[in-house]
This record gives C-alpha cells, structure tokens and sequence, in this order.
C-alpha cells in the first residue's frame, strides 16, 4: 500500500512538471534536480543511516516508497516550486508557493510516518520543515548561480 501511494505521488510529481508551462530550461531543471536529489540524499543518510535519528522499514515496499519520497518527489516538488515562484512578481505569492512546497514535503514525510514506512527517533517534523525550508533556498541560490554563470557564459561569446 506504501509503494502505491508513493509511487501515484512520484508520478502525479512527475507528469505535473512534464505537462506545465515552464520558464526553467531544461538545463536548468536538470542542475536543479541534481543538486537537490544530492542533498536529499546526503541529508537522509546522515539522519537515517549514521545518526540513526529515524529509522526506515526493511520491507522492500515500504523502503521503496522512503526512496521515491526522497530521491523523485523531493526533487521534482522543488523544481516545479522554483518555476511557479519564476512566474509571480509579488513577493507574497512567491512565499505562499515556497510555504506550499514545504507543508507538502512535510505532508510526505508525515504519511511514512502514518503508513509505519519510517518510524522517528529523535526526531520530528519541524526538523523536515526546517529541512524543507533550508533546500528551498539552496534551491533558489542554485538557480540563481548558475542563471548568473550560463548567462556570463552565453555573453562571453
């Protein structure tokens, strides 16, 4: 049940980036999504893994899903944050849309939680907001350095 349900919200993530208008280049989607999926993945391993502050079921289902949270949803809910925030130019616009993508992120979090995929330790969700939070401004620093450095690139020739 885990596996399906992470699996419809990687694929609704998935074809909801796929179908939309989008002002990031696909360049720019690619380095966004790999710098996010790096964090993400070295975040959960310090946490899960070396710290042992939350622990993940062994279940090939349920660690599935704990996969496609954090190395699909995560990754493709901030690319499609950063395009939606790319489009407004009022400030409180572009905060309800990053508060939106943290509550989501912190809702996936919460239904491993409830699904018994992931059990917390020592830790809680305001850690996974104050995550979320964190990756959200990587995420718009990434974008901004390398927007500055493609661009520089572009006028060089």
């Amino acid at each position: 049940m885990t596996f399906v349900i992470y699996f419809a919200i990687s694929w609704l993530a998935v074809t909801t980036y796929c179908v939309m208008n989008k002002k990031l280049s696909l360049i720019e989607s690619t380095m966004i999504y790999l710098v996010v999926l790096v964090i993400s993945i070295n975040f959960s391993w310090i946490i899960v893994e070396e710290m042992e502050l939350v622990s993940i079921k062994e279940k090939a289902n349920s660690y599935m899903a704990y996969i496609f949270k954090r190395s699909v949803i995560t990754p493709f809910v901030m690319i499609i944050f950063l395009d939606l925030i790319l489009r407004f130019e009022k400030v409180l616009a572009k905060i309800m849309t990053g508060i939106g993508a943290i509550l989501f992120l912190t809702f996936c979090r919460y239904l491993l939680v409830q699904l018994e995929a992931a059990t917390y330790l020592d830790w809680n969700f305001g850690y996974d907001m104050l995550f979320f939070l964190a990756l959200t401004f990587i995420t718009i620093m990434t974008y901004n350095v390398f927007h500055k450095i493609t661009k520089s690139a572009v006028n060089l020739q």
